[in-house]
């Protein structure tokens, strides 16, 4: 790899690693991870998203055991959802993943190219 691309790779990832919607959004989820509130929810949701798919396997979508499982699984990610410090960690998501995003775009947006307009192909 090209020692100058490396380097400012490893450039980005330093800057990206030092910004504080970064730090901000690592240290609310290791407190996600360690309140046991948090994980309860977390599990009850995850039970309930097997629960669900498990019941689409064996019976119809419109079937009362699926409708049953999924307003559970409606339930338990409404609960999941409202809980303060989920709350507070999908807010700082957000913004990270927005951030992501202008980058995903100043990096590869010049790259894309227009395959529907492409008069090689067109009638």
């Amino acid at each position: 790899m090209n020692e100058t691309l490396l380097k400012t790779l490893l450039s980005l990832k330093k800057a990206l690693n030092e910004d504080k919607r970064v730090i901000a959004l690592n240290e609310i989820e290791a407190k996600l991870n360690e309140d046991e509130q948090v994980i309860k929810l977390a599990i009850a949701f995850h039970q309930a998203q097997t629960t669900y798919n498990d019941m689409l396997s064996y019976f119809h979508e419109e079937s009362e055991e699926v409708k049953k499982a999924q307003a559970k699984l409606y339930e338990c990610k409404k609960a999941l959802d409202e809980n303060e410090q989920v709350a507070h960690y999908n807010k700082a998501y957000i913004k990270v993943r927005k951030m992501y995003e202008q980058i995903n775009a100043t990096l590869f947006d010049p790259f894309k190219t227009n395959f529907g307009k492409c008069s090689k192909f067109s009638d």
